[in-house]
Formats: C-alpha cells, sequence, structure tokens
C-alpha cells in the first residue's frame, strides 16, 4: 500500500510540473508580448521604455512566483506520502510482536 502512496505522488508531481510549466510559459509569452509593444500605450519615449521596463520587472517576478510555488508544491506533494506511509499499518511476516 505504501507503493502506492509514492506512485500516486509520482503522477500527482507530474501534473503539477506540467501545469507550473504551462504557466510559465504562459506568463513569459505575455510579458515579452507586453515588454516589446508598450509603444502601443503612448507615443511618448521615456514612458514607453518604462512601460517596457515595468512589463520585464512584472514578468521576472511572476516567474520567480511560479518556480517558488512549484518547488513549494512539490515539498508537500513529498511530505503527504511519506506520512501516509509513516501512518499506515506495518506488516510483520511472523506474527504482531509482543512488545
Amino acid at each position: 500500500m505504501k507503493r502506492w502512496f509514492w506512485i500516486a505522488a509520482a503522477a500527482l508531481a507530474a501534473l503539477w510540473l506540467l501545469l507550473a510549466w504551462g504557466t510559465y510559459a504562459l506568463i513569459g509569452a505575455i510579458g515579452r508580448m507586453l515588454a516589446s509593444n508598450s509603444d502601443w500605450a503612448t507615443g511618448h519615449a521615456e514612458t514607453v521604455v518604462w512601460l517596457s521596463w515595468l512589463a520585464n520587472l512584472a514578468t521576472s517576478l511572476g516567474l520567480f512566483g511560479v518556480v517558488l510555488i512549484w518547488v513549494i508544491g512539490l515539498i508537500v506533494i513529498a511530505i503527504v506520502p511519506s506520512l501516509l506511509s509513516w501512518f499506515a499499518q506495518r506488516r510483520f511476516p511472523a506474527g504482531r510482536p509482543r512488545w
């Protein structure tokens, strides 16, 4: 039974990885698009530079947040099956011990 906990955790970790990877790619694509097209918002050159800089900063912070949440999720996914395995009943081949 303990093996099934770890198999389920590995499957959940793979799904978590795909979700984080997709979110990371989406945030990166939207951030690059906003940074490269910041001249659509205004024609003033200095404002365009600031908007592009802010878009790049927000993209970087968003990507860092995705990686941070991904790592925290992996830690939680690893802790849950270890606790479940620890609480699962142990099988003793020669019967129950007498202590």
